[in-house]
């Protein structure tokens, strides 16, 4: 969520500027973009002035695509149908990338002659783009009654995986000591891998899955107004998605939930059952599902909730109001808007605005602000939704984020929000039901079901720039929705 002043560009809690003022993309149909097998538009455009484009190959895989098998023979079938692929092109025009284990997928860095050499390859099925992705940037424990649930449950026999920049597991909200000493994994995190630079460790290179994590499920250290995570006895894992530069793209965001499908009984007192991915596209905008535009996406999420897995996305900062970001748009995903926690005054403040996309129903034109627009909200309240938070037809949950003191790398946010914050709250609270279902009913729910109890047991709250009501998490009323 990204906040200016005159013509600066400072940082509020953690804000992450902008990377392109192009317009939004409604998701493409299947066939779109040239040849039959490129489904994402202007990927050879792009060829002509860059000399190599990040893509990402669905294979043409003999079994079916709706269930794949996750067993080790599996695996090494899909090795070698990538390895044939590979064969087939010219190493100097394709550079694999990280090559998920459990579906037929294969990202690659190419050159023009390599997308040819893609394009004419039989066992290849689809060719679409790896997209950029960047982070989407008062605890609200009270506004979403988390209260007595939280206390007796708590996120107890669940874990929740964390996709995003890393995390400081030497911070004591994360597993580590008041002294900064800390190892990985430990009692709070449980495990992870770095796959934005594809190494076993990985700490946080800037700040914000730290946050997310203490957010979701860090422990109470007794600072400030921080007193835990919505769901403090559930265990983290954390998939570090970010380069040293920044960068995050989608072929890393799916060999992220590639191994959160076959971690997710590391621990099998404390299994994953729930995902949370605070990233998102500038750029891409669908007010409709955009499986048929993310082909290889869709799978992948199908998957993980066929496995029980939910996968939590915040719906993004630009001030949509008629579409979320990519991934959110992904069918099988939850995707989580914001709202404000208390009353707040003007915010982001008097003379601060939240940068958002000029093609928001509630953008000004600003000069100072990387897209070219901006909003701020003069009168804010509990259960007020922010002016930046993208809403839509696919819209499916709010939680608070505005505005959160939480823990950071090395220290403390006084305050941190966006629909970042919101994902993750509602990710931790998905962790605390599904505690409290495997107590109460003797197991946990199926996704749709944890969907349904988290829409019906919510609150319903109007968005008056998109004309839509949508409910905000409620853990109480979720809680007795399910006792019924």
């Amino acid at each position: 969520m990204t906040v200016v002043s005159g013509k600066k560009f400072p940082l509020l809690g953690l804000l992450i500027l902008f990377l392109s003022v192009s317009p939004p993309l409604s998701a493409p149909s299947r066939g779109e973009g040239g040849f039959g097998k490129i489904i994402s538009p202007g990927l050879e455009e792009r060829l002509q002035e860059e000399d190599r484009i990040r893509v990402i190959a669905l294979l043409r895989d003999g079994q079916s695509q709706e269930a794949p098998a996750m067993a080790a023979p599996r695996q090494k079938e899909l090795a070698l149908l990538r390895s044939r692929v590979l064969l087939g092109l010219s190493p100097d025009e394709a550079r694999p990338g990280s090559l998920p284990l459990n579906f037929p997928v294969l990202p690659l860095e190419v050159t023009a002659k390599g997308l040819a050499q893609l394009q004419a390859n039989g066992l290849v099925d689809l060719i679409q783009e790896d997209r950029r992705l960047e982070t989407h940037t008062r605890q609200g424990l009270e506004l979403i009654r988390a209260g007595q649930i939280r206390s007796l449950y708590g996120g107890e026999g669940v874990s929740v995986a964390l996709i995003d920049t890393g995390v400081d597991y030497t911070h004591p909200a994360l597993g580590g000591t008041e002294q900064g000493y800390g190892f990985f994994p430990n009692n709070k995190i449980l495990g992870g891998y770095d796959f934005g630079e594809d190494d076993p460790d990985p700490m946080d290179n800037n700040g914000h899955g730290t946050t997310v994590s203490a957010l979701a499920g860090g422990l109470d250290t007794q600072v400030g107004d921080y007193i835990g995570g919505v769901a403090p006895s559930a265990g983290l894992y954390m998939l570090k998605v970010s380069r040293s530069n920044g960068s995050i793209y989608s072929s890393d965001l799916i060999a992220a939930w590639d191994w959160v499908l076959t971690h997710q009984y590391d621990d099998p007192d404390r299994p994953i059952m729930v995902v949370s991915v605070s990233l998102g596209t500038a750029n891409f905008f669908s007010n409709e599902y955009c499986d048929e535009a993310n082909p290889t996406e869709a799978l992948v999420t199908e998957t993980l909730a066929q496995a029980g897995i939910a996968v939590f996305v915040s719906s993004g900062n630009y001030g949509i109001c008629n579409g979320v970001s990519y991934p959110a748009c992904l069918q099988h995903t939850i995707s989580v808007g914001s709202v404000y926690d208390a009353s707040l005054g003007v915010q982001p403040g008097e003379d601060l605005v939240y940068c958002i996309h000029p093609n928001s129903c509630v953008a000004t034109p600003s000069a100072t602000c990387p897209y070219g627009g901006s909003c701020q909200d003069l009168v804010t309240a509990a259960d007020m939704v922010p002016c930046y938070s993208n809403s839509g037809e696919i819209l499916d949950l709010l939680a608070p984020a505005n505005c959160s003191y939480v823990p950071t790398m090395g220290g403390y946010l006084s305050c941190f929000y966006g629909t970042s914050g919101a994902c993750a709250m509602a990710a931790g609270a998905a962790a605390v039901v599904q505690s409290y279902a495997q107590s109460n009913l003797g197991r946990f729910l199926r996704v749709e079901e944890l969907k349904e109890a988290l829409e019906t047991g919510g609150v319903s709250i109007p968005d008056p720039k998109s004309s839509r009501s949508r409910p905000r998490v409620d853990i109480q009323g979720t809680a007795d929705r399910l006792a019924d």
